[in-house]
Order: structure tokens, then C-alpha cells, then sequence
């Protein structure tokens, strides 16, 4: 059976909330109060229940990274560098291959993988700017790529 933040609690003589506020970071709790409950969590092997935080707080902390194909350098590289920028911010990164194909750069914007991140970076090639207009939703979408989508939108010297 899991390790719950009470298991926690009892473990250490101290409250729920915390047991939350160490979890948070929170800065005002007594460095003896904090090792503590950073002890007990380490004796009973706690981990956070990454699901439930989420619900909680509307947030996943994850960014979403759709390309045609991770083998090719450029979006090899352009992973990674972007795994690590995110990584120092506390995010994490899922990437979703589309292969060029429509179907799927489409259910990257509006299926299961969309639901599961707080933001997209996005390299469409085969579907065009009405079709991502029309299911981008409200979290943010981050462009990338060199194809141009609507000449409107690009800058001109």
C-alpha cells in the first residue's frame, strides 16, 4: 500500500499541512521541523502523488513537444536543449512523433497528449493555420518551425 502525507505526518509529530509546506517548499517552518518530515518521508519512501497535485492545482508541469521525427538532428537537438531549459524551470517534457501526417498533429492539439500538458511547442507540417486555429484551445502554443502558416502573420523587412 502507498505512503500517504499522514503516514508521513505521524511519522514525524507534525501536522498535514506540515508535511504540505515542506513538500512546497514553503520557507517559513523551523530547519528542525523540516528535517523531520524530510527524514520520515525518506524512511517511509513517500512520493507525491504527481495525479492528485495536479488536479489540485490545474497544473502538470509538463510541456508537450510534437515533431515530424526525433531521429533527425535538428529536432534531436532542438529535444534536448528543450528538455533542459524546461528541466531547470521544473518542468518535465513529453514528445509525441507526428511523422508528418495529419491525423496526428491534430490529436496532438486535442487528444489525451494536449490534456496531459500545460503548454505545447508544436512543428506542424502537414495541417494548416485554420486547422490549428481551430483547435489550439486556451493553454499556450508555441510555433516552431520554419513553415510559413499565413503570410499575415510573418514579418516582413
Amino acid at each position: 500500500m502507498a505512503v500517504t502525507m499522514n503516514d508521513v505526518a505521524r511519522a514525524a509529530g507534525v501536522s498535514l499541512k506540515t508535511v504540505s509546506n515542506v513538500l512546497n517548499d514553503y520557507e517559513f517552518i523551523r530547519p528542525a521541523t523540516k528535517q523531520r518530515v524530510q527524514d520520515a518521508i525518506a524512511e517511509l519512501g513517500y512520493e507525491a502523488n504527481l495525479t492528485a497535485r495536479s488536479l489540485r492545482s490545474g497544473k502538470t508541469s509538463m510541456l508537450g513537444l510534437v515533431l515530424s521525427d526525433l531521429a533527425a538532428p535538428y529536432y534531436a537537438e532542438l529535444a534536448a536543449k528543450l528538455m533542459k531549459a524546461a528541466s531547470r524551470r521544473g518542468y518535465r517534457v513529453l514528445v509525441e512523433q507526428s511523422d508528418a501526417q495529419s491525423e496526428a498533429e491534430l490529436n496532438a492539439l486535442r487528444g489525451p497528449f494536449r490534456q496531459l500538458t500545460d503548454g505545447l511547442l508544436f512543428t506542424p507540417l502537414s495541417i494548416d493555420a485554420d486547422a490549428i486555429a481551430e483547435r489550439a484551445g486556451k493553454k499556450p502554443l508555441v510555433m516552431l518551425g520554419e513553415h510559413i502558416m499565413d503570410r499575415a502573420l510573418t514579418w516582413s523587412p
